[in-house]
């Protein structure tokens, strides 16, 4: 499977090629995007990346702050997963900046007034801490438990808040109504939590080196926690479009209705109801649901999550502040029309296949299965113990 894994990675680096030339060449005019909807695929996959990022970690707080026994042999695959969407996450959104050497301003420079100030410090604190606990998660021993334990309780709210903070940013936007509501940064993170719980199972269904019970056990315990979670998240998803649609305010149920039977209806029923919500849900139903059920179901919940992400961020953009606008001036970037562009495409598979390749790197290089699996941990310079 690892093998299928590198082909993956390395075809999506491949197509990427094209996207990253045509950035760095061409700067944003490969876009499809324009002055009037500034936010697109490129959006979309740094909310997805950074959603897989924090609920992959969340996940290792029950582990290293609460000490739940049932999820301790992924407590470190945890830790580097989050720690390799957030890379993703970034490089997609640093690649949508206008002008990306000059990101270093928000720290030489910061407007604390401002939402993006706040989110971007927020990272900056959350990587360090992924890395400080990752490190110590695996070289650590048993001296470091104490520290672990201190920085998962303190990573908590702080993966609450930033993942908040994301959600904040869309919903503090008064100007698109779509986006305005009190219950996005909860839905951001509820879906946070399903979505890198679902990425975190299928790396274990794909790659646990032992295939015995305590993995059946493992990836069912897994596969519980994610349906609880998705369950949730549809919930939240029900009561947010369900109100807006009864309330039928104007501006508001334009966007929805490109959802329900618009333009978007397809890719909203098919790709974010029925693949990301519906068909996990019943395959993970049941007591026993096998690893196969499992990780089918996990395949579908990131590849639909994509969708779920895109209709969050391209929709709430299609609805002119002032109706006279779209004939008032008739120009290619004035327009509410959004399709990606190929372009935008190839660099986001130039994001997923750049990740990849490093995480794939790092569990071939690290302990993050092996010692999980039962084998003795490597001591960092010291050759393992040959096999009898």
């Amino acid at each position: 499977m690892r093998r299928v894994l590198w082909l993956v990675a390395l075809v999506a680096l491949a197509f990427g090629l094209y996207g990253l030339l045509d950035r760095l060449a061409h700067g944003h005019l490969g876009a499809a995007y324009g002055s009037y909807i500034p936010w697109g695929l490129w959006g979309a996959a740094y909310i997805y990346f950074i959603g897989l990022s924090d609920g992959a970690f969340l996940l290792s707080s029950l582990v290293y702050a609460f000490g739940y026994k049932q999820l301790e042999p992924v407590g470190r695959l945890s830790l580097f997963t989050a720690l390799i969407c957030l890379f993703m996450a970034l490089l997609a959104i640093w690649f949508d900046l206008g002008h990306m050497g000059r990101f270093y301003r928000v720290f030489a420079s910061p407007n604390f007034r401002s939402m993006m100030t706040w989110m971007v410090w927020l990272y900056t604190a959350y990587g360090l801490l992924l890395l400080a606990e990752t490190y110590l998660a695996l070289w650590g021993g048993e001296k470091a438990k104490g520290t672990l334990k201190t920085l998962a309780i303190i990573g908590i709210p702080l993966a609450f808040a930033f993942h908040g903070g994301v959600g904040s940013l869309f919903a503090v936007t008064g100007a698109k109504p779509f986006w305005n509501s009190g219950l996005l940064p909860v839905m951001f993170v509820v879906s946070a939590l399903a979505s890198g719980g679902a990425f975190l199972t299928l790396m274990v269904a794909l790659l646990w080196p032992e295939k015995g019970e305590a993995y059946r056990q493992l990836l069912a315990t897994l596969g519980r926690l994610v349906m609880v979670l998705l369950a949730f998240d549809l919930v939240l998803e029900f009561s947010e479009y369900f109100v807006a649609f009864k309330a039928a305010l104007p501006d508001h149920r334009l966007s929805l209705d490109t959802l329900l039977a618009g333009h978007h209806s397809l890719t909203f029923w098919l790709g974010a109801i029925v693949v990301a919500f519906i068909l996990p849900l019943i395959l993970l139903a049941g007591r026993h649901a096998s690893p196969g059920r499992i990780a089918l179901a996990s395949l579908l919940i990131v590849v639909g999550f994509i969708a779920v992400r895109y209709l969050i961020v391209v929709p709430g953009q299609e609805v002119p502040a002032f109706p006279q606008l779209v004939t008032a001036y008739v120009e290619p970037r004035l327009t509410y029309a959004y399709q990606p562009s190929l372009g935008e495409w190839s660099l986001v598979a130039f994001v997923y296949g750049l990740g990849l390749v490093v995480y794939l790197a790092g569990l071939a290089k690290l302990p993050f299965l092996a010692a999980q699996a039962g084998e003795a941990r490597p001591v960092v310079g010291q050759a393992p113990a040959a096999k009898s």
